[in-house]
């Protein structure tokens, strides 16, 4: 019979723990005759024994008692692969094939080299140990909540993490150097992705400027972000994250013409739709964590209802494609033409709003105003509506050509010429823009520069008289 040598080891109600927070490993089962955790891991269809003393692999006890457990559990013919760790400074490893289960016994001198993670393993060998009881009842907890929560859930961290850092330099811009600049270059605007910065349809998701408005999302983030992960895994959580804050931003653009959105809540309302669909395909839904939905969904919708400027457009948007998400990433659960559905449904919304925002050449309400104002000689009234729109950050390149104009009817002809040239880096397809850059260039008889311009133009769709004379001028000239 062989000898094992006796050693100290972490408590197997702290290692099942830590086992069950940083992979697919759940608590299954506890032989108290033998102190013996098993731990199963449903998507592989294998279980983990963890023993508290050592084990005699050489008898046939070793392989007689993992057989005839598998059997009492209910397992046998369900598990195909068991690895049973104790303690052994020796670190001796057996390999068994019986009735169709594979079976590793496997002595161990440390339990923190079970899982390779850095973090697991921290865990085990510097985190302040408590006593065996609370491992043990937070281990055979059934409440959703604290299950999903204390799961290690790397890719929640990771988009926490960045929305963290950008809005800290954000913070930093604006009240320590008085900048604005990363604000206006990662929000998202109808006239900001019409002229090509498609970027901002995520960058957005990322972007926050007060703190409460952080905080709010962050919290919701976090918590949605967990249970999409431990549910899904990271990189189903990334996909939706980043697909339904493009997408909700999207959506939005069809409604908001004016003024820039941005924040995470799009994308949190994708992830709260994932979840939604997750209840309603469950064959017992599981009250505790619907109640815990929906008091986040409640939270969420009250604290949007108080806040200032909120885009409901994308919350609702998120919330839809967040559904269709929940339904693919579900598909064994719905007949194929569901899944077939979703996806037609997907792609059909995404493209009509992106072919609406994009062939959308609405100019907002504010410069639409301030022009009218600017016609009738109210100058002032004029300079002030674009003054305002430039201090609320929904400057568009139509203001800087109203403030253009401005300037040069007070004579100053070097700034309104910064002004229209901002204007026309804004947006080199703004029509007032346009119209102003093709006058300049026709009066210096740079008719190559025009036609550089003009051929980026569908002339059909110009809505400017009087740039659609200029096109057509240069066409029939030409």
């Amino acid at each position: 019979m062989q000898q094992r040598r006796e050693m100290k080891m972490p408590d197997i109600w702290r290692t099942a723990y830590e086992v069950t927070r940083y992979t697919d490993y759940t608590f299954y089962d506890f032989d108290q005759s033998r102190e013996v955790i098993w731990l199963k891991n449903d998507k592989k269809a294998s279980m983990m024994c963890l023993h508290a003393t050592n084990v005699d692999t050489s008898s046939e006890d070793a392989v007689d008692y993992i057989l005839h457990r598998l059997f009492i559990q209910g397992q046998h013919g369900v598990v195909r692969h068991v690895e049973s760790y104790y303690p052994d400074a020796d670190g001796a490893s057996e390999r068994f094939e019986a009735d169709g289960v594979e079976i590793i016994h496997e002595g161990v001198k440390d339990y923190g080299t079970l899982i390779d993670n850095p973090f697991y393993r921290l865990d085990l060998k510097y985190k302040q140990s408590k006593p065996a009881a609370h491992y043990q009842k937070r281990l055979l907890s059934r409440h959703p909540f604290e299950r999903y929560m204390v799961r290690f859930t790397p890719m929640t961290y990771l988009l926490t993490a960045i929305n963290l850092v950008v809005f800290l330099l954000n913070l930093i811009l604006i009240h320590i150097v008085g900048s604005f600049q990363l604000t206006e270059q990662l929000a998202v605007s109808h006239s900001a992705v019409v002229s090509g910065d498609l970027y901002r349809l995520l960058s957005s998701s990322f972007l926050h400027v007060t703190v409460e408005h952080f905080l709010f999302n962050i919290f919701a983030l976090f918590i949605a972000g967990k249970f999409i992960e431990v549910l899904y895994g990271k990189w189903r959580l990334a996909i939706a994250y980043v697909l339904t804050g493009i997408l909700s931003s999207l959506f939005s653009l069809v409604f908001i013409t004016e003024g820039a959105s941005l924040g995470a809540s799009g994308a949190v309302y994708g992830l709260i739709g994932i979840l939604i669909v997750h209840l309603l395909i469950r064959g017992k839904i599981d009250l505790k964590l619907l109640l815990q939905i929906a008091i986040l969904f409640v939270v969420l919708s009250f604290i949007s209802q108080i806040m200032a400027n909120i885009n409901h457009y994308a919350h609702f948007g998120g919330l839809l494609f967040g559904g269709l998400l929940g339904v693919l990433f579900n598909r064994q659960s719905f007949k194929r033409v569901w899944t077939i559905v979703s996806i037609s449904l997907l792609v059909l919304i995404a493209a009509i709003s992106y072919f609406m925002v994009m062939g959308s050449n609405a100019e907002p309400a504010y410069n639409q105003e301030a022009m009218s104002k600017l016609q009738s000689g109210e100058y002032s009234a004029a300079l002030g509506i674009v003054t305002e729109a430039v201090n609320e950050g929904d400057d568009t390149a139509g203001t800087y050509h109203v403030l253009g104009l401005i300037a040069e009817y007070t004579g100053d002809y070097d700034l309104a010429e910064q002004y229209h040239e901002k204007s026309f880096e804004m947006n080199p397809k703004h029509e007032w823009a346009v119209k102003h850059k093709l006058i300049k260039l026709r009066k210096d008889k740079d008719y190559e520069a025009m036609g550089q311009i003009l051929d980026d133009l569908n002339i059909k769709r110009i809505k400017d008289e009087e740039l659609r004379l200029i096109a057509k001028e240069y066409y029939g000239n030409e």
